[in-house]
């Protein structure tokens, strides 16, 4: 990778696609469930931190990350197919 290319853009908007549906889902119940939104946080910190990301690619990965992790939570279809640059992706999509 070039000198101005970071090493990967995902884990910010990985993290903030985790926490968001758990978010979404116990907000009322659990208000401190709004904690985990340390976890993106403190992830994008430290990515820019150590110089492996801009903060602009911090900001643009959580707002992917909470918008995917929002979709996810109000599906209602349970299979998930989706085509990636890499392959296909299948999953299930289930409330416990």
């Amino acid at each position: 990778m070039g000198a101005g290319t970071p090493s990967s853009t995902a884990p910010p908007a990985v993290m903030a696609a985790i926490v968001t549906p758990y978010i979404v889902a116990y907000h009322d119940e659990h208000p401190a469930v709004w904690g985990l939104e340390a976890l993106p946080l403190y992830m994008g910190y430290s990515r820019m931190a150590s110089q492996a990301h801009w903060l602009s690619d911090v900001l643009a990965g959580a707002a992917v990350g909470t918008v995917m992790g929002y979709y996810a939570s109000q599906r209602t279809q349970p299979l998930v197919l989706s085509i990636t640059g890499k392959g296909v992706f299948v999953g299930l999509h289930t409330k416990f």
